[in-house]
């Protein structure tokens, strides 16, 4: 009988490894403007990745609310993913809404549609949704504690509410080897 050699086989595919995830059941208020980003409610992932060349995967969704009755509001929210206090991604410019079109310096003549009610920017109380979905390679096995925070640019009060945030592990290849004696 002939010796038949057999050589290793690498196969590639992609596994769920883990996954971790948190919920806030009430609301979050953030309490007027804020110069850096506030974690939503102490609600964090520690992640401790089993194989160094995984990537994890995070998703978060919620809602975000102005908590003011103030006109000519130009609020702009920002949600961000931080990793071991460091800001890995963000979305910016949530609400950032101008319902009437931009504000302008004069009325009147032929094509005039402000006049004669002139409604330009005026704003109250709304929300909208936010969230993101985004994977990164730590390029280790050690723990990546990661956290949702948010921040608004104007001096007005935010609400948050129906917050969801998961963390997966995700191993990009499996590796297997066999011999035949």
């Amino acid at each position: 009988m002939a010796l038949t050699r057999v050589t290793k086989h690498i196969i590639h595919g992609s596994l769920l490894v883990q996954f971790k995830y948190v919920e806030n059941t009430g609301d979050f208020d953030l309490n007027s403007s804020q110069s850096t980003y506030t974690e939503v409610n102490s609600k964090n992932i520690v992640m401790t990745p089993q194989y160094a060349d995984s990537i994890l995967e995070d998703s978060t969704s919620m809602s975000v609310k102005l908590n003011n009755a103030t006109d000519n509001v130009h609020d702009e929210i920002s949600v961000a993913l931080f990793v071991n206090g460091t800001n890995e991604y963000e979305k910016t410019s949530i609400l950032g809404a101008r319902p009437y079109g931009d504000a302008h310096s004069h009325t009147g003549g032929r094509n005039d549609r402000t006049a004669p009610t002139r409604r330009h920017s005026h704003i109250r109380n709304t929300a909208a949704a936010a969230g993101f979905t985004h994977a990164f390679t730590p390029a280790s096995t050690n723990a990546q504690d990661q956290d949702i925070r948010v921040k608004n640019n104007a001096t007005r009060n935010i609400r948050v509410r129906d917050f969801f945030f998961i963390s997966k592990e995700i191993s990009i290849g499996l590796a297997t080897s066999g011999s035949l004696n």
